[in-house]
């Protein structure tokens, strides 16, 4: 029986990790906009700092990758001009 819950806890666990992932990915946008007026300059220094902290692994990949830099550029002024 234990044989049979550990797959389905396996599963639940990955499922899990990837999707907590994804909403890491996607919440750069939404935080950028969020923290930076129409400008795109950030509204206090300790928000500039936080978002360097927290999204250093995505700008670094975005930084050796000119396409993801500018695909991420593009995602954060579509969600500066919907908030």
């Amino acid at each position: 029986m234990s044989e049979k819950k550990k797959p389905r806890t396996r599963r639940k666990w990955f499922y899990g990790i990837s999707i907590l992932l994804v909403v890491y990915v996607l919440s750069i946008g939404p935080v950028a906009a969020i923290l930076q007026n129409s400008d795109g300059e950030w509204l206090k220094q300790e928000y500039l700092y936080f978002a360097n902290f927290v999204y250093s692994p995505i700008t670094l990949i975005a930084l050796k990758s000119p396409f993801i830099l500018d695909l991420l550029e593009k995602y954060e002024g579509f969600w500066r001009k919907i908030l």
